[in-house]
């Protein structure tokens, strides 16, 4: 199974896209911020990375 991480703050945004990828027959990791982002990506495995650019504590793009 593929493994999706997404990284937005808006709590509503990051629910319904974790929501429909999960449907869709996705693992999905969903975190609010940008640390959190970097500290999944670390220590888990992905094949993808869907960020949003502006977040607390990390933007999208630091992470990237």
């Amino acid at each position: 199974m593929k493994r999706i991480l997404i990284a937005e703050d808006e709590v509503m945004l990051l629910k319904s896209i974790e929501f429909k990828l999960k449907k869709d027959g996705y693992e999905v990791v969903a975190v609010s911020d940008g640390q959190a982002a970097v500290d999944s990506f670390l220590t888990e495995s992905f094949d993808l990375v869907v960020t949003d650019v502006m977040m607390p504590y990390k933007s999208g793009l630091e992470l990237c």
